[in-house]
């Protein structure tokens, strides 16, 4: 009777998960100013890769010892990758601006302008409260695909030591690094007479 009490009282103590999940920019904001969209400039996310690690439920955290700290309540809603993919797509769409910003190869690679190549090495909060995002990545011309991760892009920021406040500056970080892509296609149009 004492093991069944004991087992008991622990399972009506668990404490509930909650779940989280990154956000565009325009839904941090509610709003955004966005310039009249340019149906002729189609981008591809060709290539997305995140760590290993990072592709599991629990939200990640890094310790001063650089040991990984995986919460136990505290988890993504979706995987990571695919949460992340939808945010960077939506957030390419304001800051290029155009409507045809999709991942392949869910369409003929043949309609898009650009395809963008990316790899994320960091993604996480450390023990000094910086959240940092660290991306490899390029962008390529058409068909002419080239794996050659040309750019290199690092965003920090301080952060409070709680889900909700991580899962924001993640959502902010990834707003950054999509107006510096975004930027990268606007030159390319430019120079290619896209736009």
């Amino acid at each position: 009777i004492g093991v069944v009490a004991i087992f008991l009282s622990a399972c009506g103590g668990t404490k509930p998960s909650r779940f989280y999940s990154l956000t565009p920019a325009k839904g941090m904001t509610g709003s955004v100013q966005r310039s009249e969209s340019n149906p002729r400039v189609a981008i591809g996310i060709g290539t997305l890769k995140l760590p290993e690690y990072l592709l599991r439920q629990q939200i990640v955290k890094r310790t001063a010892s650089n040991e990984l700290y995986f919460a136990e309540f505290d988890r993504w809603a979706e995987s990571l990758e695919v949460n992340f993919s939808r945010v960077l797509i939506e957030d390419l769409s304001v800051d290029v601006p155009t409507n045809n910003v999709y991942l392949m190869p869910a369409r003929d690679s043949g309609m898009s302008n650009y395809q963008v190549l990316l790899e994320i090495t960091e993604f996480e909060k450390n023990a000094s409260g910086t959240m940092t995002l660290v991306a490899r990545w390029g962008v390529v011309k058409g068909e002419n695909i080239s794996y050659l991760l040309d750019k290199r892009s690092a965003f920090t920021e301080q952060v409070d030591d709680n889900y909700e406040a991580i899962a924001m500056a993640m959502s902010r970080l990834t707003a950054k690094l999509s107006q510096e892509i975004a930027a990268e296609i606007r030159r390319q149009s430019g120079k290619n007479n896209v736009q």
